[in-house]
């Protein structure tokens, strides 16, 4: 019976942490969850003897936590690729096996040396991890807890000095506390526990105070400018498949029309606006339209496109450029987004950077070519080129001023020093 006993126990406390932490990421607004979401992993680390139960265990919770989290990258529509289903399902069973890594470790320090240097070293460990996931071509930073606080406003002003990992960091901290609160109501006193909560209560207290200061001293008296977002109801499948550049080009405009009668005077288009490579020559008739509407309303149009670049020999080409089925030319192709402003012949560009795993890119592909081939999306976004450089914006604006900015295409939103890099560079 104590071996039943101790097999429902063990589930209960994994599933636990696993649905905690479902519960603490957008789009639920309740992140307080990460405050305690590990508390029952520490909880059922206490309780294992072996490393397969370790791993067995963790696994559950954190296979949880991913499918309810991050199910929807899948697609999932009666339409959808079956590449990014498999994609999806495989990042789903794989990416938790990433968090045994801190857990292994915490629980081989913990059984050979003390709980104390275990619960010290956890933090450091999982936010290690983190961190590490968000480097190199098979980053995937999605479920860094700092996120979990992103409703938080106030709370989130002190990643200003420490940064998303920072935050992480301390969430981490809290739960290691709040775990050693629940251990010393269990097993000591309660009057030893309380301690440990009000730290955890005063650091939050402090940042919320911080974090009301800097958004109510936050008063800009700069210049503004109004700016019309544009989002069209299009099906992502028909919108690849279909390829009726006009048709889609019309909805665009009308939809333009109406922000522009409100004072709107530069425009955003989403990514990959038009599923075509618009500037590359092949459609002239459509890049005239657009660049006839820009100048008679005189506005300036921001808007997601795919980018070609051609080479007509091997010494103008890149390291990585794709060779043209007939081999007469070289091409690099990118994610992009362009800035074209009325009656300017020159058009701004920037190419994505940081390129979603096997979905846009395979990664290593200059290592291991073939992937290219065999891995694609039917959508027409798959082995995406990389971009060269942080392209800053400038856009003009009256009286001689210039309004700078930067666009982060879809999942680069989520590197944060990358952003960063846009800002030290203006």
């Amino acid at each position: 019976m104590k071996i039943k006993s101790d097999l429902t126990k063990n589930l209960f406390l994994s599933v636990l942490f696993g649905l905690l932490l479902w519960l603490a990421f957008p789009p639920f607004k309740t992140g307080f969850f990460a405050y305690f979401g590990l508390v029952p992993l520490l909880i059922l680390l206490d309780r294992l003897k072996t490393y397969l139960q370790v791993l067995r265990y963790s696994y559950l919770g954190l296979f949880i936590f991913h499918a309810l989290t991050i199910f929807w990258i899948g697609g999932w529509s009666s339409k959808s690729d079956p590449f990014m289903e498999l994609g999806a399902i495989a990042l789903i069973f794989l990416h938790p096996i990433f968090y045994w890594i801190p857990i292994t470790i915490y629980f081989f320090i913990k059984k050979y040396f003390s709980g104390k240097i275990a619960l010290f070293t956890f933090p450091f460990l999982w936010n290690a991890i983190e961190y590490f996931r968000s480097v190199e071509e098979t980053a995937f930073p999605w479920l860094t807890l700092g996120n979990t606080q992103s409703y938080y406003l106030p709370i989130i002003q002190v990643t200003s000095f420490i940064g998303v990992y920072g935050l992480s960091f301390l969430i981490i901290v809290f739960n290691v506390l709040i775990f050693l609160a629940y251990k010393n109501f269990r097993y000591t006193s309660f009057r030893f526990s309380l301690n440990k909560i009000a730290i955890v209560l005063i650091i939050l207290l402090l940042f919320f105070i911080y974090g009301k200061v800097v958004l109510n001293e936050a008063v800009y008296h700069g210049k503004k400018l109004k700016v019309g977002l544009i989002q069209p109801n299009f099906d992502p499948w028909d919108k690849w498949n279909e390829g009726d550049i006009n048709s889609q080009l019309s909805i665009y405009l009308s939809l333009t029309d109406s922000v522009v009668n409100q004072g709107a005077k530069l425009i955003v288009w989403p990514e990959t606006a038009l599923p075509v490579y618009l500037l590359s020559g092949r459609y002239p008739n459509e890049a005239r339209r657009i660049r006839n509407y820009l100048n008679e309303k005189n506005i300036h149009l921001f808007t997601g496109l795919p980018l070609v670049n051609f080479y007509f020999s091997k010494e103008e080409s890149k390291t990585e450029s794709k060779l043209s089925r007939d081999s007469s030319y070289y091409y690099d192709t990118y994610n992009g987004a362009v800035l074209i402003s009325p009656n300017e012949t020159s058009i701004q560009e920037y190419g994505k950077v940081k390129l979603v795993p096997f979905a846009e890119r395979s990664p290593y592909l200059r290592y291991l070519p073939f992937l290219g081939d065999w891995i694609k999306w039917n959508v027409g976004i798959s082995n995406w080129s990389v971009f060269d450089k942080q392209t800053i914006f400038k856009l003009p604006l009256n009286e001689n001023d210039t309004a700078k900015f930067s666009a982060g295409i879809c999942y680069e939103s989520i590197f944060p020093a990358y952003n960063a890099d846009f800002v030290k560079n203006g």
